[in-house]
């Protein structure tokens, strides 16, 4: 009598040692007797010869050699001869990779046909050796093939297993051509094949890891290819089985003009479960007299797990324990031990694969295995299953990527296959993120990057359920820490696959591409202003250089000939620069808190009127056009700058403000064209009643790119207002003044309109922009 603490316990006992006590009683007990009438009742079959070797083939398929050996699929293999025995002319065996497609085709389903599996039939044509003592007609090696094989031409792979069969002779490289050039030829050799057969014989055609044809295959023979397939499916007498995996099933599904005798529904084969396991490792043990230590296949089930690479790394590890038996063939405890069982056979066949692979590849382990796995609060590294098409942009696009991908799936350390949301990757085992020390001292090194990875995209994926909602969005602040992350982790923004790209734009950017949208409102884009001012304004132009001098944004404006108003004629306008964007308050700033900017009454100040105070900003944001600034204080500020930059600046002249406003075109009434534009200025229709950042209306550009020319501040030019040509200073002449503001109307914000103020004028809509001759040209 055995207790167990619950029905899941009991459970678990009964689907691992059930079918052992019953095979063990199957063993102990005298084989049927097998009496024909001759024969006296008590003689019985023979007991079959142990299994010479290792019956564990470790990674590598099964072959129908190995029938003897290959358990826990019965159920499957029964499936598939019934799917043959229906009728079925082409069958796709598909399932993930290392979930055991081929061995369960090549030592299930054919043996099990050699064997007159299907109730009726007499032979069939199978494509490999079958076991010694079938019939002769099964002995012969036959049409089992991969597309790629020989290189891209799946005709010469295919040529090269069938000429031989052939009663007649032919080169395979002659056969290939016949074959590519008429899809009717497989069917006439088909037909040359079975004309000395009985008429109830049939040709089975194996093709081994057909998304070959999706891959390695030229894409000039991949139509022609499945052409012939067509032929084949339809000729009577020969069937067609495939094995793919099944992330790439859809790609075949997909194929353009499919014919439809290739679209028959795919025989789906999953992971084995644990009672399939058990049968897995026992069995083949009994059947070579090899004799497991009490417990030991418990154990290793236990560890090996159900997950979806669980079959390759249990045939890794049985391989390995093979290899580690005592003199006497038993599987010990010790043995298991001595190579860290599953878990050392995982880490030590990382490595190997690791080792293989080229240096550009061997790089890129961080940036893949990041996409991979998944870290909890506690820090617990565990899997993460991801579509393929969120594998980060860089990697999907890389073909180092993709080496170490195919060498990794290829290892059975990866598993690829195919779910509701398309073509899947994932770690096979998650022992590998324990047990591989490379991978796991990366992941405890890079925890933290992890999890505020993890946290991002889950942010990132509400944020798309709420359908985009601005609300949902991180503000700017909390960016910078996952973006730090990503840099850690080999990574930046532009290599996440969306939502979380677009979501850990920052917010800066994000803000910025909303000013480009016609309809975002005056109110928005003053807001938007202000936070850029907030968090850090990210655009050249508005801030300072490391030096403490004004970064400008220079604009070029070319030599052309101005019209002033009022009658004083034309002037010529040479080829010169000018700021993009008037003069921020950090950038005058950084003159008033300067001990030798405007404090310095001798160096910047001669022949100008200096008052003892610098006057009070309007607006004290950052990125917000400096105000309240008298044409002395501009003037004075020029020359500061001119010292600070190493060029000459200064204010630009009536004629050349007004050349940069229409880019030299005269029909330009206002810096974007000849009508007025709603929303495209802060003048006084914005209702704002206030300065706004600079650049906030980028659709007020000039034609060079100059901003904010019809609204937000109006600006002083050097030029005298009765005289232009004059711009002399040390007089009190009125000096021109020009553009709109967030004061005036649009009537009064058209290029040509000029304003005169006295120099010493201060007011809430005064500002200025600076130009330059060449700001290239450095002294």
């Amino acid at each position: 009598m055995n207790e167990y603490a619950a029905p899941a316990d009991f459970e678990l006992t009964l689907a691992l040692h059930l079918k052992s006590e019953i095979h063990t009683l199957l063993q102990e007990r005298p084989a049927a007797a097998t009496r024909s009438p001759s024969s006296p009742p008590s003689a019985a079959t023979p007991a079959a010869p142990l299994w010479p070797g290792s019956p564990f083939p470790g990674l590598r398929a099964f072959t129908p050699a190995d029938a003897p050996i290959f358990c826990g699929r019965g159920r499957e293999t029964d499936q598939l001869v019934r799917r043959l025995a229906d009728g079925g002319r082409f069958i796709a065996v598909v399932g993930a990779s290392g979930s055991g497609k081929s061995s369960l085709v090549a030592a299930g389903l054919l043996p099990q046909l050699a064997a007159n599996a299907i109730e009726g039939s007499k032979g069939w044509l199978l494509p490999q050796v079958v076991p010694a003592g079938a019939a002769d007609r099964w002995q012969w090696s036959g049409l089992r093939f991969t597309p790629g094989e020989l290189g891209d031409d799946p005709f010469v792979a295919l040529a090269a297993r069938l000429a031989p069969l052939l009663p007649e002779e032919i080169t395979p490289g002659k056969l290939a051509r016949q074959l590519a050039r008429d899809p009717a030829s497989f069917a006439l050799a088909a037909a040359s094949l079975l004309a000395t057969r009985p008429g109830w014989a049939e040709i089975l055609v194996f093709i081994d890891q057909f998304e070959e044809l999706l891959t390695v295959v030229a894409e000039d023979r991949r139509e022609p290819f499945v052409e012939l397939l067509a032929a084949a499916a339809a000729t009577p007498r020969l069937r067609l089985v495939v094995t793919m995996r099944a992330d790439f099933h859809p790609r075949w599904l997909a194929w353009p003009r499919l014919p439809a005798a290739l679209c028959t529904e795919a025989f789906s084969v999953r992971a084995p479960g644990l009672a399939a396991l058990f049968a897995m490792i026992t069995a083949p043990a009994a059947r070579a007299g090899l004799e497991l230590e009490e417990g030991l296949a418990a154990r290793i089930l236990e560890e090996t797990g159900s997950d979806a690479g669980a079959l390759a790394l249990l045939a890794f590890a049985l391989h390995e324990l093979y290899e580690a038996r005592d003199a006497n063939g038993h599987l010990t405890h010790t043995a298991y031990d001595g190579f860290g069982g599953v878990r050392g056979a995982i880490s030590r066949r990382a490595e190997t694969t690791w080792q293989a692979l080229p240096a550009d590849a061997q790089a890129l382990l961080q940036p893949v295995f990041a996409e991979l796995v998944e870290v909890d609060e506690r820090g617990v590294a565990t899997r993460r299953r991801l579509p393929r098409s969120r594998l980060a942009v860089s990697l999907t696009a890389s073909e180092a990527a993709e080496t170490l991908l195919a060498a990794f799936v290829d290892a059975r350390l990866l598993v690829s296959s195919q779910s509701a949301a398309g073509a899947v990757v994932e770690v096979a085992h998650e022992a590998l993120l324990r047990e591989w020390p490379r991978l796991r001292d990366w992941i405890g090194e890079r925890v933290d990057d992890l999890r505020a990875l993890r946290q991002a995209e889950t942010a990132a994926a509400e944020w798309q359920r709420s359908g985009g909602q601005a609300s949902y969005l991180w503000p700017d602040e909390r960016l910078p820490p996952v973006l730090e992350a990503l840099a850690q982790l080999g990574k930046d923004r532009a290599d996440l696959a969306e939502p979380a790209r677009s979501f850990l734009r920052l917010e800066a950017e994000r803000l910025l591409a909303e000013i480009t949208d016609r309809v975002t409102t005056h109110d928005r884009r003053a807001w938007i202003g202000d936070r850029l001012a907030s968090i850090g304004d990210p655009r050249p132009g508005v801030g300072l250089l490391p030096n403490g001098a004004p970064d400008i944004d220079w604009c070029e404006i070319p030599a052309g000939t101005v019209e002033l108003e009022g009658g004083h004629g034309e002037f010529d306008v040479a080829r010169f620069h000018i700021a993009r964007y008037p003069l921020t308050w950090w950038q005058y700033q950084a003159f008033l808190a300067d001990p030798q900017g405007y404090a310095d009454r001798k160096r910047w100040w001669q022949g100008l009127q200096r008052k003892d105070s610098s006057g009070e900003q309007f607006r004290p944001i950052g990125n917000c056009p400096a105000d309240r600034v008298s044409w002395f204080d501009a003037v004075a500020y020029c020359r500061w700058a001119s010292a600070r930059l190493g060029f000459e600046v200064r204010l630009p002249s009536d004629a050349e403000w007004q050349q940069a406003a229409t880019g030299g075109q005269r029909g330009n009434t206002y810096p974007w064209g000849s009508d007025w534009r709603e929303g495209c200025a802060n003048t006084w229709e914005s209702r704002l009643r206030r300065t706004t950042a600079v650049g906030m209306y980028p659709a007020d550009a000039s034609v060079a790119g100059v901003l904010d020319l019809a609204g937000n501040v109006r600006e002083w030019c050097l030029s005298q207002y009765e005289d232009p040509h004059r711009t002399l200073v040390g007089t009190d002449a009125r000096r021109v003044v020009r553009g709109g503001s967030w004061t005036s109307n649009r009537h009064v914000a058209w290029c040509a309109y000029r304003y005169d103020y006295d120099p010493g004028d201060r007011n809430s809509y005064l500002g200025f922009r600076v130009s330059c001759v060449s700001p290239i040209l450095k002294r």
